[in-house]
């Protein structure tokens, strides 16, 4: 066996190890998910499809099937890739475009995960200000550009190659605005409680 065939082997063992391990982590982060999902559907108690906590827990429901969709076409990805390792050394080798695709999809479904988590966090944050056009507003704007940012990252991403540099500087952007419009949300929550604790204090005294 020559060198270059020992580190070939070499690099195929590594990247096998290294699919194997995120499917290891992807599986239980999935369980950890689950989890969580079934704790928040217990903490649910429903009297009418009318009331507030239903969007809630319908966005729940749609978090976890893409959770389990994603973990699954990660699967795939991994386990593909292993396989392609091992016959890319065959001269009938063709470009693997469908593991592109199920790439593209599972990135996805993992924005749109992260979406339906930050329209339930802005959903709560809407119903505790009912009478509050300002915030409201406020809310739906920053909610509408998530989405849009979030909208335009998929389709560069799904580019290929020709938009690498713009759909990684969009990621970081969308993520970031993400994060904004959970910190907006949660604040004004946070904001909410407190009144709502003031409030309660004053008429207990």
């Amino acid at each position: 066996m020559t060198p270059a065939e020992q580190e070939q082997i070499f690099i195929m063992g590594w990247y096998c190890y290294i699919n194997v391990m995120f499917s290891l982590v992807a599986t239980a982060t999935s369980g950890i998910a689950t989890l969580g999902i079934l704790i928040a559907i217990d903490l649910l108690p429903l009297k009418s499809w009318k009331e507030p906590k239903a969007m809630q827990l319908l966005c729940c429901m749609v978090i976890w099937l893409f959770w389990i969709g994603q973990t699954i076409l990660g699967y795939i990805i991994n386990f593909g890739q292993i396989k392609l390792g091992m016959v890319e050394a065959n001269p009938a080798f063709t470009s693997p475009l469908g593991l592109i695709i199920i790439g593209d999809i599972q990135t996805s479904l993992s924005q749109v995960m992260i979406l339906a988590g930050d329209l339930v966090v802005c959903w709560r944050a809407w119903v505790l200000l009912p009478h509050d056009r300002f915030w409201r507003s406020v809310l739906a704007i920053l909610m509408s550009c998530n989405i849009a940012l979030n909208i335009a990252y998929i389709i560069l991403n799904s580019l290929g190659e020709n938009a690498n540099v713009l759909a990684g500087v969009l990621e970081w952007i969308s993520n970031g605005f993400s994060f904004l419009v959970n910190m907006a949300a949660t604040s004004l929550i946070g904001w909410k409680a407190w009144a709502h604790y003031r409030t309660f204090q004053h008429w207990k005294i």
